[in-house]
């Protein structure tokens, strides 16, 4: 059942419910609508913005057999950790698409949420605009969830028990008593116990995090093989957890949208300089000294995918260890670089050079493994095809030859694939 109450065109959007769909909702119970349907609801997508003035709640504790929801829940601090509990009685939820909305609220206080026990969760996407909350994911509470994305404001703890992400991080652990206690319902809470009170996550195996404060135990996230953070993400504690993710084969930095007085975090640096052996596959956003220097230190690398924004990107010297151990490289460069030629195991490049110069087509001739060349031109079709024939000539090893720009989801598809 798919249910949306749309926002009228004007500039309050906080607008209020109507009394009989509000009615309706609390008799959908299961089994059955309303006692008339012989088969229990699998599946219900609520977006209604309610009026603040009200702070009524989404009744779901009542569908017990939803296995798919959706619903967008606003309210002040006090009214979404009661409505947050509703959700602990969907045992059989395995999909979860959740955007909560705190309220103007007299109150200063940090307020903390947390997500209930939901262990059929597979999958959850959460939008977070509780400005005046920390709301906690305690990954051992969602023990079948494979599928996280993180996008929104305010902050989001993922970090298990919060003693231990304190401790790593030098933090002070706020009001961690009320409402919050231990991870998993036990006896964690403010405990010195090292996160001993939270299970590692062991199916969690894709991650996508945004937003403007995130706290994250990596180490938690023993199956992790893929996550893509928003570089825009104002702090990340705990990012040099990230060293014991040791199922981690792709990471993936990325702009989204820029915050108006956004300040260059420094995260994503110790983030780099902290990933784990297992790590395969990087893109990156943008080049910078420091940046080349924290990469090209990467001898576990396979493929790098490199995007940047207007100026020229500074590439790792040729005495860096990367270039040996590089197998696959997409870098939309007006120029292929010259350390090229010390990247002798690779065999994908994917690259931007309108025309192909003989200077360029000779270093495509010294990297012996090279096997596929992709590569943006706006020459002719004439010109392209002599072109080809110019690559394929001076390289006879090549497999395959594209013109075309291989963005950079494209280039990691493609580069797995052929590097297994």
């Amino acid at each position: 059942m798919e249910f949306s109450y749309p926002t009228p065109q004007h500039t309050d959007w906080r607008t209020r419910i109507n009394p009989l769909v509000y009615d309706l909702l609390h008799s959908l119970q299961d089994p059955g609508l309303d006692g008339r349907c012989s088969e229990p609801l699998l599946e219900l997508h609520i977006r209604i913005m309610p009026d603040y003035s009200r702070t009524p709640t989404m009744p779901v504790a009542g569908f017990i057999n939803l296995r798919r929801l959706t619903v967008w829940q606003s309210g002040v601090p006090s009214t979404l950790q009661p409505w947050l509990q509703q959700l602990g009685s969907l045992q059989h939820l395995q999909d979860l698409d959740l955007t909560l909305q705190d309220a103007d609220s007299p109150s200063q206080l940090k307020h903390q949420l947390q997500l209930p026990a939901l262990p059929a969760l597979a999958r959850l996407h959460l939008f977070s605009l509780v400005f005046k909350c920390t709301l906690r994911i305690c990954l051992a509470s969602v023990p079948q969830l494979s599928h996280l994305e993180v996008s929104g404001y305010g902050t989001v703890d993922l970090a298990g028990d919060q003693g231990h992400i304190a401790h790593q991080a030098g933090l002070v652990a706020g009001s961690s008593g009320g409402s919050g206690g231990g991870c998993s319902g036990g006896s964690g809470g403010n405990g010195s116990s090292g996160g001993g009170s939270c299970r590692s996550a062991g199916k969690l195996v894709w991650a996508k995090l945004a937003g403007t404060h995130l706290i994250a135990d990596f180490a938690l996230m023993r199956a992790l093989a893929h996550l893509e953070v928003t570089v825009q993400v104002r702090e990340l504690d705990g990012a040099a957890s990230i060293a014991a993710a040791s199922a981690l084969t792709q990471l993936r930095l990325f702009d989204s949208y820029a915050l108006p007085d956004y300040e260059r975090a420094t995260w994503p640096m110790e983030l780099l300089r902290s990933l784990p052996p297992s790590l395969r596959a990087l893109s990156v956003p943008s080049w910078s000294s420091e940046l080349a220097e924290a990469v090209g230190g990467l001898t576990q690398l396979h493929a790098l995918s490199v995007a940047y924004h207007g100026e020229e990107p500074k590439i790792p010297p040729p005495e860096a260890p990367l270039w040996p151990s590089l197998r696959a490289l997409h870098i939309p460069a007006n120029a292929v670089p010259q350390e090229l030629r010390h990247a002798s195991r690779l065999q994908l490049l994917s690259f931007r050079d309108s025309q192909l110069s003989a200077d360029v087509i000779s270093l495509l001739a010294t990297l012996p493994a090279l096997r596929h060349v992709r590569y943006e031109a706006s020459a002719s079709c004439s010109q392209g095809e002599a072109t080809r024939q110019a690559v394929q000539r001076a390289v006879p090893w090549l497999q395959s030859i594209c013109i075309g720009d291989l963005g950079a989801e494209a280039f990691f598809s493609e580069a797995l694939a052929l590097l297994g």
